[in-house]
């Protein structure tokens, strides 16, 4: 949950604007984006590992809160995070 744009400023030693205006210009994507994108695919890996609650993989993701975890998820994956979780099971339900 530390992983911000403003504890990367700081650990790099560079104001937070000059931070997103270099990541933005290399990659196209802005910082906060980016690190969102690798949260929800931490997410989707502990689903796929096992873990039950939306609530305990949205804190191991880094958030805060499940709800704003929920709706950054449905926003990149096009589903809700137990609806992805239901599909997981039934997917090892039928690979058997």
């Amino acid at each position: 949950s530390e992983l911000n744009l403003n504890y990367i400023s700081e650990k790099l030693s560079y104001h937070p604007n000059y931070i997103s205006s270099v990541f933005t210009e290399e990659f196209n994507l802005s910082v906060v984006k980016y690190i969102n994108i690798q949260r929800i695919r931490h997410a989707c890996f502990l689903m796929e590992q096992g873990a039950a609650s939306v609530k305990e993989i949205a804190y191991l993701c880094g958030y805060d809160n499940a709800d704003y975890f929920s709706s950054v998820f449905k926003a990149q994956m096009g589903v809700t995070p137990k609806n992805h979780m239901k599909h997981l099971l039934m997917n090892i339900n039928t690979d058997y």
